[in-house]
């Protein structure tokens, strides 16, 4: 839509030539943003298994950094495990509250 807006302008002005760099340069960004954020449809580039692959080797990658560290697996989270609060000291008055 822009792209066409900025043609016409081109038209009205006399020149539609001088305004053609213009909306070419922005479709081609479109496009490699496009690229950026879907990747190239049917080359598996940017899929889902192309992620996970990445991913295992990055750890891969790290497993041979850090040798001696150990993998931390998730733990399944306790619901009655419950947090001890401190009692915050009480610098103020309840006339100071609105």
């Amino acid at each position: 839509m822009m792209n066409c807006f900025i043609l016409f302008m081109g038209i009205i002005e006399g020149d539609p030539f001088n305004a053609l760099p213009l909306p070419f340069f922005w479709g081609m960004g479109l496009m490699f943003h496009y690229i950026n954020v879907f990747g190239l449809p049917g080359s598996g580039i940017l899929s889902e298994e192309w992620e996970d692959k990445e991913i295992k080797k990055e750890m891969d990658n790290l497993r041979k950094s850090y040798p001696n560290q150990p993998i931390k697996k998730n733990r399944e989270i306790d619901m009655n495990e419950h947090l001890e609060l401190k009692e915050l000291r009480k610098n103020y008055t309840d006339s100071d509250l609105v």
